[in-house]
């Protein structure tokens, strides 16, 4: 009996994936609640979920690239247009750069603006750059505008992975998911 490969990303891309959104989850919602004043009680917690997390999230995204370059998964579906296909290497292609945009400007800020981040302090990492707190304020402008544009672009990902699964009922979302990939079939 021989097996084919099974259709989309293996595991470990899956698992990163999921990884990854989960902590955009945590991520996204606390960098908004960490400087509204009604959190305020809350601020000194939700800013070291929040750069800690981004340090983690950096992790995910390192892994993620250095696997994807030595694992490709399967061809999209043959049935998806090329307009489809052209839409989803773009939107993939920006994700990846808004995310290392974001993660990279965090860190700018925080450590240009002369704070702390303890995950970091706590593993005896010491700061890459010295403190700069007027081009850390900049950093944070462009921080903050990478996460709008992060958030639509998340739209639209999220708004075509429902749109394939639920309108054209084809193959993409069984690519990612669920988070652990299926066996190989038999031929």
């Amino acid at each position: 009996m021989a097996t084919h490969r099974v259709e989309g990303y293996d595991t470990v891309q899956r698992m990163l994936h999921w990884l990854t959104v989960a902590f955009l989850l945590v991520l996204i919602p606390v960098g908004i609640a960490m400087t509204h004043p009604a959190f305020r009680p809350l601020q000194d917690t939700l800013f070291i979920i929040h750069k800690n997390g981004g340090v983690l999230l950096f992790l995910v995204l390192v892994a993620r690239v250095g696997w994807r370059l030595t694992h490709r998964p399967s061809p999209q579906p043959a049935e998806l247009p090329t307009i489809h296909r052209r839409v989803a290497a773009f939107t993939h292609f920006m994700l990846y750069v808004l995310l290392f945009t974001m993660v990279i400007t965090g860190y700018l800020r925080v450590v240009g603006g002369g704070f702390p981040i303890e995950l970091l302090d706590a593993l005896g990492i010491p700061p890459l750059i010295g403190t700069m707190r007027e081009t850390a304020t900049i950093i944070s402008a462009v921080h903050k505008f990478t996460a709008y544009a992060l958030v639509v672009v998340i739209v639209v990902h999220v708004t075509a992975a429902i749109q394939h699964a639920l309108v054209h009922r084809n193959s993409v979302m069984q690519r990612i998911w669920p988070p652990i990939a299926p066996p190989a079939k038999a031929d």
